[in-house]
Formats: structure tokens, sequence, C-alpha cells
């Protein structure tokens, strides 16, 4: 499968209510990050919407939400808003499923980076982690299409049979035994549609997959080690998970 379009997306869920569009906790991250990819790229503070320099010091002791960070191509973002932590990286790459890897290696080691600066700093442990895929496919034929609405779904005769401009599969699985003991939720979901809104062509998929931990459980019980280990068991899982699903519907 080629893809021509890509989201990454790590979310961690705690309390980081002191991680505040301040320009002490902004300073503070510009040090942490300084090292970012060796030091050949900078995350710099772009959204700080609540920050009013004249607040006295008793206001800007109260959270302050809405601090994210970006590098300077723009493909990588940060975003704290109090109680989670998103890192977001956008590829518009046309890739394979070699470079598509590639990517996600190359994301793990920002991820790795970014949360190891954090996390030492604020000595957190956290409630709840995610992982996203997002996936755009290249354009294929009408026929294509056909095939593979075929192998997905099968409906009376009418829906079979008559145009079908927009659809989505969805399933979500509970998984065990992946990650500590933890039952994770994995998300997979296909869609046709207008995914651009300027752009007439509907000839493209979205993929989307999801492994993350239940929101039932809100206990704050990962470390680092825990983050890291589960990044690796949801890019691996992900993976399979699409690699069969692709070779089902025959893309």
């Amino acid at each position: 499968m080629l893809v021509r379009g890509s989201t990454y997306q790590f979310t961690i869920f705690g309390a980081f209510q002191e991680i505040a569009a301040t320009p002490t906790i902004i300073n503070e991250l510009m040090g942490l990050f300084k090292e970012f990819r060796g030091g050949k790229d900078i995350l710099v503070p772009v959204s700080v919407p609540n920050y009013d320099p004249k607040s006295d010091s008793k206001n800007m002791s109260l959270p302050i939400l809405g601090l994210s960070f970006t590098n300077q191509s723009g493909s990588l973002h940060i975003q704290f808003n109090g109680s989670r932590i998103d890192i977001k990286e956008t590829s518009n790459s046309l890739m394979t499923k070699k470079t598509f890897e590639s990517e996600l290696i190359d994301f793990n080691a920002d991820v790795t980076f970014i949360l190891k600066q954090l996390l030492d700093k604020y000595d957190k442990k956290i409630s709840r982690i995610a992982l996203i895929l997002n996936l755009i496919t290249k354009e294929v034929s009408d026929d294509k299409i056909d095939s593979i609405f075929k192998k997905i779904f099968t409906l009376n005769d009418d829906m079979m049979n008559n145009p079908r401009l927009e659809w989505n599969f969805r399933v979500n699985n509970r998984l065990t035994g992946k990650f500590q003991g933890e039952v994770l939720n994995s998300f997979l979901s296909f869609s046709r549609g207008n995914l651009n809104p300027h752009s007439t062509n509907r000839n493209t998929f979205l993929l989307q997959t999801e492994i993350n931990t239940i929101p039932e459980k809100r206990e704050e019980r990962f470390n680092q080690e825990h983050i890291f280990e589960f990044y690796k068991t949801a890019c691996q899982t992900q993976q399979e998970h699409i690699s069969s699903f692709v070779k089902h519907i025959e893309l």
C-alpha cells in the first residue's frame, strides 16, 4: 500500500496543570528541548492564548492552558492542555511500507526525547496512553473501490449495486496480554469520502488506527519505562493490523 499522507499522534494523560503558558515555564521548556534532534532542529512556543502580562502574581499561579510548541518546519507539534500532552507529526510525502516504518522509528525517537525531558523535569506518572495513526492512501480506480467495498460489506442489493459515494468501516476490539496486563482498546477505521474539502477526488481512503489504555482505569500508574514499552507494543500491533487489513482488501 502506498500512502500519500500520514499523521502520527502519541498522547499521555495525567496532571500537567503546572505546564502552563507563563514566561517561566516557557523558558524552562525551551531549555529542556534545546537538544531536540541533536540540536539540528528547534522547538519553539507558538501559542500562549491566555497569558496576560499584566496579571498579578496571585492570578499567575492559576493554570493557564493552551501552550504548544512546534519545530521549524511545522510538521511536529506538542500540545499541553493541563490533563494531557499530545505529540503529533504530519507528513505529506508519498510512502511505501518501508518508508512508513522508517517514519514511525523517527517519530519514536522524537517522542522518547520529548517525554524523557518532561517526565524527568516534572517527575510524573501517567494514567492513560494512546497512539493514533492516520494514513491517506494513494488514489485508486473506481473498480478497485468497488472490489474493496464488496470485501468489507455484505448488504442488500440496493446498497450493493448502486453507486456509493461515502462509507466508513469501523471496528473496536479489546486486547489483553499485550502490555503490562492492561486491557487495551484497539480501533481500526477505513473510510471513503472527500478527504480534502477543496478537491473533488474521492478515490482515496483514510485508514485510521488507535490503541489506548481504557478510560475506566484512571489511576496514575505508568512511568517512563511503561510509556516507551507501550509505544513499541502499540506500533507493532497497529502495523500488524494494518498489514492484515490491507492484505484482506487487496489494496
